[in-house]
């Protein structure tokens, strides 16, 4: 049986810049990795791709003060600066616990801004109101919970079978506990290495796109491929649409139609844009691309890609 986390985890743990973490936050507080993970119409992919637990250590004050409400809604205030509010609109974290050395870890489940279902979701850590990190480099759809256990956080995340819609997850959920040890944000235990999707191209399929598909520079596309599934996750409406070539024929409402421009597609998004068109792009693997003579296929055939001199990676079809 297939299985998909629903976390992202490209990295275990971003931590900030000054911490030496090997995944630098950007600017919206995760890194520029590409997510993978959700649910799947392919039939062997599996996508959450945490490839680095991360243990990188990050400097904070270790006094044991006791975070106020005042330091709460600076938390708040950082999260909406980086895109993301907190689930529920809770005025305290979802979870608040005292370290081994007596300082205050707390947690919260944020929510993407740009998000319209409610999905695409970090948990951002505080030691003591410092800013540490999320749980993963990019979002997750969802998040089951985020718990005081002992002295660290139990954070859990549903699993996703194939098929499974994003309210509704099947599997097994996956708690992994997160403390604070030795100036370091740590996770309880590796990701799964069956559920660690591959996000970079082997030489066989660079081969194929190349000499088969036509892309000139397989690289710069899976650079554009992992940023597209980005701006997937994130609901960025506009940077989806930057990715298309127009005119497109898309079908809206049972009836297929011609898109010209990004506007038009951007105010259709969610009628183009459908669960099965999101579901097969996060979840597909780079080595799992199919190149052919017509493009390179994603999933099914819910979305073709090919590449002109101009961009990295383009949308010529979508059959949603």
């Amino acid at each position: 049986m297939n299985k998909y986390l629903a976390f992202i985890p490209m990295t275990a743990l971003v931590l900030l810049t000054t911490a030496g973490c090997a995944t630098n936050p950007s600017g919206n507080g995760t890194s520029n990795h590409s997510p993978v993970n959700t649910i799947s119409n392919a039939s062997d992919v599996n996508v959450a791709t945490n490839t680095d637990n991360a243990t990188n250590s990050v400097s904070a004050s270790q006094s044991g003060t006791t975070t106020s409400q005042s330091s709460f809604m600076s938390e708040i205030a950082l999260m909406k600066k980086k895109g993301y509010s907190v689930k529920a609109n809770k005025a305290t974290p979802n979870a608040s616990v005292k370290t081994a050395s007596g300082s205050t870890l707390t947690a919260w489940i944020a929510i993407a801004a740009k998000s319209q279902d409610g999905y695409n979701q970090l948990v951002f850590f505080f030691l003591n109101g410092k800013y540490l990190g999320t749980d993963t480099a990019k979002p997750s759809i969802s998040i089951t919970s985020a718990k005081a256990v002992g002295h660290g956080i139990a954070v859990t995340y549903p699993v996703y079978n194939k098929n499974d819609s994003f309210a509704n997850p099947t599997g097994t959920p996956v708690t992994i506990t997160y403390t604070w040890k030795n100036s370091k944000l740590v996770p309880n235990k590796p990701y799964p290495k069956q559920f660690q999707a591959n996000t970079h191209l082997s030489s066989t399929l660079a081969s194929r796109m190349k000499n088969v598909a036509g892309i000139s520079n397989p690289a710069a596309f899976v650079q554009g491929f992992n940023q597209l599934r980005s701006d997937v996750a994130q609901g960025d409406k506009t940077k989806v649409a930057s990715f298309v070539s127009y005119p497109i024929r898309v079908t809206i409402d049972g009836k297929l139609q011609t898109i010209t421009n990004a506007q038009g597609f951007i105010q259709n998004y969610n009628l183009i844009m459908t669960h099965k068109v999101k579901s097969a792009l996060l979840a597909q693997q780079v080595n799992k691309l199919s190149a052919n003579d017509q493009g390179v296929m994603v999933g099914n055939g819910e979305v073709w890609l090919e590449q002109h001199s101009s961009s990295k990676c383009t949308i010529f079809a979508i059959n949603n």
